[in-house]
């Protein structure tokens, strides 16, 4: 029998996914015994708030959005503060790490409330605080047990209750969190953070006293070989291509786990090896979720007295391991030990094979490392292994990329007959041998498009897999799933998405990118409403046509919501979803000019739209094209006025409908003017007031006299185009701008150019200046990270600045140059 706690903790542990996160909390029985009565009072509880059931599995950041989208409160808990205490860790400690202390009255409040939802608080890394937003989730498959080797039947242990979701603030992010009895084990990773671990202090008599460090040197000095051979065979182009089917967002794949004695006695019994296990699983799944893979755990088998596994060597012990066990209950099977080094898995073809032998693994994990939990190590290793099983090769194996090719060298040698590609400059993914090189693993990429698409397939095409009736660590969408698949092009590092609702919060986000002409998919899971979808580029090229064929397709089943690929910096489409009626259309009043044959506008960049329109005849609707705008900030505008053949004094409106109502008429609606024969240019106001969503800007070029939003005039032109209002910037006063004059002067023929391009030691700028003044120079790389950033100053005409590139990795680069608003961008390809 089960304890009531267990029951309790798989029950209502129904909540379900660009760095990862994962805490798990060891705490005590007794404060977390229900009785019958709170538990009836729960269950009715949860049944009423609809907790996520077992459809499709959501990755941690859209189950933190699907449970913000039904309230859910996120109420911060914080069990930790910086610690004063002086603790030496020798000469082999992390290099970069903080100590914190549990705060025993909070930790307590925290065990006794074990809410759906939390914001869990961590007080400093790096002189800034970090915040996880966190969701219950259920690891566990139906009939679950832990079974001890001295008696052969199920153990009573608590199972714990374990949390998923992300780090607030960092896109991409994910976590997972485990209460248990006595200890708090955690990993997290971001772009922005690394991998982060988060463990007791080895040997400390104080039993709250933690750590929280960025492993990538230990991991560097921990010793991991994996053992599985290259069995000579290629994928197929459809392998590496995404699954069209949704059978792997369901079904689950079990998991069988196998304990073996020295990890019994280094935890101290059969609790202390299953909280082990369960909260490495719990942080391996979340790996899996984020890939859209279901994983649940079928059964842990804990050697309680002397295994029969004594090999030396990783396959040895799986060997040992395969000839003992010839039965087990799962779908892929693995042993964990403190023995031999490494790991090792059967083969590439786990799933659903007839020869069991062929679904087992065997990973080496590690305890401690110079007084400093290794928890990153053992998710590393275990999640690698599995991924064997799954099907995934090495990724410096000469199979990927559609020509048999790798697609790193971390490894220092490739598997097969191809050349050896360079380390990715932004870290590797889990198949990957990184962790021995300075660019480490970093967990948040995951497994890459190629392995992952690999894995996903795997699971779609296995018909031995059933949907996860008792469990499932991603637990469903009971919503409206809808679905987005991003063709990437030759930048994937540019592109991003968002979803906001009609509130103007985002439920939901992704990018940016690796894997240059890859394909990305992504199931998001919304409830009944109508929502903005934006999908962003980040040099202001769109994902088509000029560097690939990049496009992209958001569906609800068979119905197209959003599809696209050829635009500037940003595009955004409003769609509704579960039967929500979209709202009425906006209609707005006509304005044209009757003769646009003297004058037209010619060209209109505002934002991120840069639109070389010409004469379109007194009016040009191209609403097709949007930029996005923050209440309370800012937008650089240029206005170019075009000529038949004389030059006249044109006069200029802008106008945006700040609270979406039809018109232009409101108070601080019209946002800009000024006159001239040439050029406008300046930068504009947003009013604080702004309305989130989707909404109307107006441009009207009037000849001789300054024109109303609603008037037909004689000479001139008008355009409009749509602008996307986001949520307001922290302190800002509700209040409306007023409207802001715009300078003339002469077209700027500004621009600059880099030679040589490729470079490899420098690199120089030859900038064209309009007019005199200061210049910011930045250099960023396709994952948007700063490089290098400095002013200089610029005369009137060319201008050569010189960049030192013999530092910087082969790549390519992003050339940023600003000046009195005005921002051109050129690339850069860096090679040594």
């Amino acid at each position: 029998m089960h304890s009531e706690r267990e029951s309790f903790a798989r029950f209502v542990a129904c909540g379900s996914n660009r760095g990862c996160l994962f805490i798990t909390l060891f705490f005590h029985l007794e404060i977390l015994r229900i009785s019958m009565k709170n538990l009836f009072t729960s269950i009715c509880l949860l049944l009423a708030v609809g907790l996520f059931g077992q459809g499709a599995v959501l990755k941690p950041a859209e189950l933190v959005s699907a449970s913000k989208a039904k309230g859910a409160p996120f109420a911060t808990a914080a069990v930790f503060e910086v610690s004063n205490a002086r603790v030496s860790l020798g000469d082999e400690a992390p290099s970069t790490y903080e100590l914190l202390q549990l705060k025993e009255a909070d930790y307590q409040a925290l065990l006794q409330e074990s809410p759906d939802e939390m914001t869990f608080a961590l007080p400093s890394f790096g002189r800034q605080a970090l915040a996880l937003e966190l969701v219950k989730v259920d690891l566990f498959a139906e009939g679950f047990q832990v079974t001890e080797s001295h008696t052969e039947q199920a153990a009573d242990v608590d199972l714990g209750v374990h949390y998923r979701g992300v780090i607030k603030g960092l896109p991409g992010s994910v976590a997972a969190i485990s209460i248990f009895p006595d200890a708090v084990m955690g990993l997290m990773s971001s772009a922005e953070t690394g991998n982060l671990v988060l463990g007791q202090l080895e040997g400390s008599r104080n039993q709250e006293a933690y750590i929280l460090y960025n492993d990538q040197d230990i991991l560097q000095r921990q010793s991991y070989d994996c053992a599985t051979p290259d069995d000579g065979e290629t994928y197929t182009r459809e392998d590496l291509m995404p699954q069209v089917t949704t059978r792997a967002l369901s079904d689950c794949v079990r998991l069988y786990f196998e304990v073996d004695y020295d990890i019994f006695q280094n935890k101290g019994g059969t609790q202390g090896a299953t909280n082990y296990t369960t909260g490495i699983f719990n942080e391996m799944a979340t790996l899996y979720a984020n890939e859209n893979i279901n994983t649940v755990i079928s059964e842990i088998f804990v050697w309680t007295s002397t295994s029969p596994y004594s090999s030396t060597s990783s396959s040895g012990m799986l060997s040992d391991f395969q000839n003992y066990r010839n039965s087990w209950n799962g779908d892929l099977a693995q042993l964990l030990s403190y023995q031999a080094s490494g790991g090792v898995a059967a083969g590439f073809s786990g799933l659903c094979n007839s020869n069991r032998d062929n679904s087992m693994s065997f990973s080496s994990i590690g305890s401690s490392y110079a007084q400093v939990p290794t928890y990153s190590f053992t998710v590393m290793v275990v999640t690698h292994e599995f991924g064997h099983l799954f099907g995934s090769r090495h990724t410096h194996a000469c199979v990927w990329n559609g020509n048999n090719t790798a697609i790193d060298g971390c490894a220092g040698y490739v598997e097969g007959n191809c050349s050896r590609p360079g380390n990715p400059s932004n870290g590797g993914t889990i198949m990957s041998y990184c962790h021995v090189q300075s660019v480490g693993i970093n967990f948040n990429l995951g497994f890459g498009p190629q392995p992952g698409n690999v894995i996903r397939n795997r699971v779609s095409n296995a018909s031995c897999l059933q949907a996860c009736d008792g469990g499932g660590g991603g637990n469903g969408c009971e919503d409206n799933e809808i679905n987005l698949t991003i063709n990437l092009d030759n930048y994937p590092g540019e592109t991003t998405w968002q979803i906001t609702n009609s509130g103007g919060s985002t439920v939901a986000s992704g990018g940016s990118y690796s894997g240059a002409g890859s394909t990305v998919s992504e199931s998001i899971c919304l409830p009944d409403g109508c929502y903005d979808f934006t999908i962003f580029d980040s040099y202001g090229d769109g994902i088509c046509c000029g560097y690939g064929n990049g496009s992209y397709s958001l569906t609800d089943g068979s119905t197209v919501l959003a599809s696209g690929g050829s635009f500037a910096s940003s595009e955004t489409t409003n769609f509704c979803i579960g039967g929500t009626p979209p709202p009425p259309p906006v209609n707005y009043c006509g304005s044209e000019g009757s003769n646009s044959s003297y004058e037209w506008i010619q060209r209109i960049q505002f934002g991120s739209i840069n639109n070389t329109s010409g004469n379109d005849g007194g009016y040009g609707d191209y609403t097709s094209l949007s930029t996005a705008l923050t209440p309370g900030g800012s937008v650089s505008v240029t206005l170019v006025p075009g000529f038949s053949s004389s030059t006249y004094t044109e006069y200029w409106r802008l106008w945006i409908d700040y609270n979406q109502d039809g018109d232009f008429d409101d108070a601080g609606e019209q946002i800009g003017q000024g006159s001239g024969t040439g050029t406008l240019s300046g930068t504009l106001s947003v009013s604080s007031s702004a309305l989130p969503g989707t909404t109307r800007l107006r441009v009207a070029m009037k000849y001789n006299a300054y024109g109303t939003p609603c008037e037909t005039f004689s000479y001139g032109e008008v355009e409009d185009y749509t602008v996307t209002i986001g949520s307001a910037l922290p302190g800002e006063n509700e209040v409306a701008a007023e409207a802001t004059g715009l300078e003339g002067g002469g077209e700027r023929a500004a621009g600059f150019q880099l030679f040589p391009n490729p470079a490899n030691g420098h690199l120089h700028v030859n900038y064209r200046a309009a007019e005199a003044g200061t210049v910011d120079i930045t250099v960023v790389d396709v994952m948007g990270r700063v490089l290098e950033a400095r002013t200089e100053g610029a005369v009137v005409g060319e201008n050569v600045f010189h960049l030192d590139t013999g530092t910087f990795p082969e790549g390519t680069y992003i050339i940023r140059l600003q000046q009195h608003g005005q921002q051109f961008t050129e690339r850069a390809v860096i090679s040594h």
